[in-house]
């Protein structure tokens, strides 16, 4: 898939945007988070502009891309399928990401997650000031990138987005930054059928 990097090659960097914006609050260092994210690490603009981290590509944060790309591999989840039609999942892999996990403690985070079996998750949070919590909720499969970035597709619409950019936050903010995302999107998406 063109443009969508899991390991940034140096030949690539000059395209990235510099991140700028808030680190992750620290955590307590205790339980599974910590293994996960250890709470000695700058989880942040530092961190994710170093071109050592960017070559990496980090499981869950790691992933560097246009919209473009990003929509394309939104659009292999509601499909099945890229765009140039090779098959890129199973149906039943893609069953199983829509099927949630067992409601119940994310023992890594301590709180329940909305989140299927591959990992994507049952809600698309703080695009929507249309929609109760601002989140869509239905029918959508989502991932938020390291610092509020987010992609998600309603398969039952054909619909895929991804909002991308360098500002990084972490947690509620106080006015959601694309709360007219997903209505604006929707409303456009009703209007051309």
């Amino acid at each position: 898939m063109d443009d969508f990097f899991l390991g940034l090659p140096d030949d690539q960097r000059h395209r990235v945007a510099t991140l700028v914006g808030d680190s992750a609050p620290t955590t307590s260092p205790d339980g599974l988070l910590e293994d996960a994210s250890p709470s000695h690490l700058p989880f942040g603009p530092a961190m994710f502009n170093l071109p050592q981290v960017q070559r990496v590509g980090l499981p869950s944060a790691g992933g560097i891309a246009t919209a473009r790309a990003t929509v394309r591999l939104f659009d292999a989840y509601a499909a099945a399928r890229r765009q140039d039609g090779a098959q890129l999942f199973t149906g039943d892999t893609l069953r199983r990401c829509r099927r949630p996990r067992p409601v119940g403690i994310d023992h890594t985070y301590g709180f329940g997650m909305p989140v299927g079996h591959g990992g994507l998750w049952h809600i698309a949070p703080g695009v929507s000031d249309d929609s109760p919590g601002g989140a869509l909720t239905e029918g959508v499969l989502s991932h938020t990138g390291a610092g509020g970035t987010i992609a998600w597709t309603e398969p039952e619409l054909g619909l895929s987005v991804a909002v991308l950019h360098n500002r990084m936050f972490f947690g509620p903010q106080a006015v959601a930054p694309f709360g007219a995302v997903a209505d604006a999107v929707h409303a456009i998406a009703a209007v051309r059928g």
